[in-house]
Order: structure tokens, then C-alpha cells, then sequence
């Protein structure tokens, strides 16, 4: 049984429409929850770089992986890491500021 049991219609104009629309579509969501999570006070945040900040991750993910297989296989013993800290770094501030930016 559907929990969402009552409809409600709404008018609005084609600009307004497109303006929730193109939100509802950045956060994955459809109108309708988009528009309910809106009205119930519910924080909608949207990080417009969140794809650059998960491929940037997932790649100083996959170097750590490589660096920890030379590691076990006795291939190198100290392996230079000073670039994942700055990576890891350059990811830090820019979620700090995404951060600041929202709260």
C-alpha cells in the first residue's frame, strides 16, 4: 500500500517549473520529492564539483592500493607518499569550503 495516499495539483509558471526541475534533477530527485523533502524543511545540499571530488579520491585510492601490492611484494619498502598528502590535502580544503559555503 502506498504511504503517499493524498495529491495535491499546484500552477505555476514554465520558468518556475523549469527552475525546480533543474534542482529536483541535480540532487537525483524526482519533483515530487524534491518538493516534499523542500517543504518539510528537510536540507537539500548540492555540491556541484561532488564528481570531480569522488574521482579525485577514487584515484589516490587506487595509488594507495599500488603503492601497498609493491609494499607486500618487497618491490619498494618507502614509498614516496608526499603527493597522496597533497592530493589528500587539496581535497580536504575544497570539502571545508564547500562546507562553509552551505552551513
Amino acid at each position: 500500500m502506498r504511504t503517499r495516499d493524498k495529491q495535491v495539483n499546484i500552477r505555476m509558471t514554465k520558468k518556475e517549473y523549469q527552475q525546480i526541475k533543474k534542482k529536483a534533477d541535480r540532487v537525483k530527485l524526482n519533483m515530487s520529492a524534491y518538493i516534499i523533502k523542500s517543504a518539510c524543511d528537510k536540507r537539500i545540499t548540492i555540491i556541484d564539483d561532488f564528481r570531480n571530488f569522488h574521482t579525485q579520491l577514487t584515484k589516490i585510492g587506487n595509488n594507495l592500493n599500488q603503492l601497498t601490492i609493491l609494499c607486500h611484494q618487497g618491490k619498494t619498502t618507502s614509498p614516496n607518499l608526499e603527493e597522496v598528502r597533497k592530493s589528500l590535502n587539496d581535497i580536504y580544503e575544497a570539502v571545508v569550503t564547500v562546507l562553509k559555503k552551505y552551513h
